[in-house]
């Protein structure tokens, strides 16, 4: 096991957060406090996600400009990459 004073435990090559809080003792015993912390956790990303999209397309949508130079720069780095015909569906285009 790793280093409890971590600030992550990591498992494999990814950082665990379930496992971190697991071996937390303010979680020890307590699901409902686990259950409630992933909770809180998926809610703050949903609603940053929700921000971060609203904001980006309200600023996109007042700069002509600027929501040009992304779409030329999407298709240089981007749809560059696939091949002429392919689904962006298939993982094989990325």
């Amino acid at each position: 096991m790793n280093d409890p004073s971590s600030a992550f435990y990591k498992t494999g090559s990814s950082f665990d957060f379930l496992t971190m809080m697991l071996n937390d003792e303010i979680f020890k015993n307590s699901n409902d406090s686990i259950l409630n912390e992933c909770l809180n956790v998926i809610g703050a990303t949903t609603q940053t996600m929700a921000f971060l999209v609203t904001n980006s397309c309200y600023y996109l949508t007042k700069n002509p400009d600027i929501r040009n130079k992304l779409i030329d720069e999407i298709k240089e780095k981007i749809l560059s990459r696939a091949s002429p015909g392919s689904s962006f569906k298939d993982p094989k285009t990325w």
